[in-house]
């Protein structure tokens, strides 16, 4: 009693935004991981759910993962940079599932001019055009988990399809992740 019993959305896009425009909502989110971020940030979700199955994740199978269209995040983007945000935490499981959307995304960030800080977390990706375009749109906090280096244990948490190159895999993305700041 008292919880409702109804199907998940499958199309994010036609989900309400948040209201930010409230007086008593604080502005000042602009905190993450200890570290000032930005003056004023607010989080949004871009994606719900994580299409990997990785051995310790408590949600594995709940849902299946879904995103909104990189137009619809920027738009949404672009309203808030207009109420005066200056920063943007992504609270997706993890934003970079589809590196081409997250590309995309943050192309079109550059296209219409929005001068923000972003935030957000997913896989190491050994690409460097990956990591110059996000650091050009001012993609400047990732977070990436890092659970180990063994292959062996890699290969128990299934975490990566091939666990041999792994640390290969880090290494890379890091290389890339310093290069562009």
């Amino acid at each position: 009693k008292g919880i409702f019993e109804c199907e998940s959305p499958t199309e994010l896009n036609q989900l309400y935004k948040p209201k930010r425009d409230i007086d008593y909502i604080s502005r000042d989110y602009g905190r993450l991981l200890n570290m000032k971020f930005s003056k004023t940030a607010t989080a949004i979700s871009s994606s719900r759910g994580c299409p990997f199955k990785c051995a310790y994740c408590s949600r594995v199978g709940l849902m299946k993962y879904r995103c909104r269209t990189p137009e619809d995040v920027v738009e949404e983007i672009e309203q808030l940079y207009e109420q005066g945000y200056d920063g943007i935490i992504f609270n997706d499981d993890n934003f970079t599932t589809i590196p081409e959307r997250a590309l995309r995304i943050a192309e079109l960030v550059k296209k219409k001019n929005l001068k923000m800080d972003f935030a957000f977390q997913g896989r190491a990706i050994p690409d460097e055009d990956f990591w110059r375009t996000m650091s050009s749109a001012n993609f400047c906090v990732v977070c990436i988990g890092i659970e180990h280096i063994k292959p062996e244990i890699i290969r128990y948490f299934n975490k990566y399809a091939q666990p041999e190159d792994w640390k290969d895999v880090i290494a890379e993305t890091f290389k890339y992740i310093n290069k562009y700041n």
